[in-house]
């Protein structure tokens, strides 16, 4: 099934001013921010991507084609042969990463044109600091990448009057978060959020939602879980994947045609469950609950030594000390707190799981 690499194949002779980006552009762009722009040097403003890729890359990414990292690296050295993109001009990337507020944030503006750009948001990296402010999203509102990205988008060049904005994961949240409550809306075409998690339902009645929403578009997984956290479009699209599960997320799994995504009719039976949990689990846990759940969990990673998802379960095993020290020195309000949470979940999962297997069965 043709996936991201074989429309850049397909598409990359064209340019952006003979044929306007699409939503698969709009993902690869998603993509494109998550590289290590960090890595260059100052004077790289409005230096075309081609000219950028060695300072990006300055040695060769290796691994399974559909790992994050290593298909992230041959997006760029495919587009280097390819007018499309090896074209298009980096200007103000942007990123702030502080472990200590809980900020982990990167975007940039890619300029297709004079006049129209594409601004990337960066989805969740593999630190847990990422990770916790993406859970923060549960009990307050903005988190610190979310009012970044609003200073961003605010200040967006005005010779840009064409602006597309995207991002995958935590980076489709920023992309409707900013667009949302911008002072710039009118140059806004189209908001794309690739399974990015909703919003909190402070913005979601806002005036400036309610105007952006008709340009804002949600694509997801059959198996999507983050798509679907919090308050989301009810007007989103399915697409279909290689992979199942949480393994969905990724999107060089997700299927290509054209300059489309190839769309499913539903979501899986597994989504629908945890869709339906967790929004239960949120609506019935009360704000209080959720941040001493989350706190404490990376009080705990804190800990342990643990700074990325990946280190979690061997620091665990050998932190076990540390780790029960911390639970021992929770208040009781907080205990009491963290198992009623716990109850909460587990009561929606089995609700939802009892009424999936009942349909199935009759």
């Amino acid at each position: 099934m043709t996936n991201l690499f074989d429309f850049i194949d397909w598409r990359g002779d064209l340019s952006f001013n003979q044929v306007p980006p699409c939503q698969v552009d709009l993902l690869i762009f998603s993509e494109i921010i998550h590289a290590p722009l960090e890595n260059l040097e100052k004077g790289y403003e409005g230096q075309t991507l081609l000219s950028l890729s060695s300072q990006v890359y300055p040695k060769p990414v290796r691994g399974k084609e559909n790992s994050l990292l290593p298909s992230r690296y041959i997006i760029w050295e495919k587009m280097k042969s390819l007018r499309r993109f090896a074209e298009v001009r980096l200007e103000n990337f942007t990123a702030r990463f502080e472990h200590e507020n809980s900020r982990q944030f990167a975007a940039g503006l890619f300029s297709l044109n004079e006049n129209t750009a594409v601004v990337a948001f960066r989805g969740t990296d593999s630190t847990l600091t990422g990770w916790k402010e993406d859970l923060m999203m549960g009990f307050t509102s903005p988190v610190p990448a979310q009012s970044d990205s609003l200073e961003y988008l605010n200040s967006i060049p005005g010779k840009y009057t064409t602006l597309y904005v995207c991002g995958h994961s935590k980076g489709g949240n920023l992309a409707m978060y900013s667009s949302a409550l911008c002072s710039n809306q009118d140059r806004i075409k189209v908001v794309y959020s690739f399974d990015g998690p909703g919003l909190d339902k402070s913005v979601l009645c806002t005036d400036g939602w309610k105007n952006i929403l008709p340009r804002t578009r949600l694509i997801i997984p059959e198996s999507s879980i983050i798509g679907l956290l919090m308050g989301h479009i009810n007007d989103y699209r399915i697409i279909t994947s290689d992979s199942m599960s949480i393994m969905q997320h990724n999107p060089f799994y997700w299927h290509v045609m054209g300059p489309q995504f190839i769309e499913a009719q539903n979501t899986t039976k597994s989504s629908k469950i945890n869709d339906k949990a967790l929004h239960a689990f949120l609506d019935n846990c009360s704000v209080e609950q959720i941040r001493v759940l989350v706190e404490t969990s990376f009080d705990l990673f804190d800990a342990i030594g643990a700074q990325t998802l990946g280190d979690i379960p061997k620091s665990a095993m050998t932190h076990i000390p540390q780790i029960r020290e911390i639970l021992s020195k929770l208040s009781p309000e907080n205990s009491e707190l963290i198992k009623a949470a716990f109850k909460t979940l587990g009561s929606s999962y089995g609700k939802y799981i009892r009424e999936i297997m009942k349909k199935t069965s009759e």
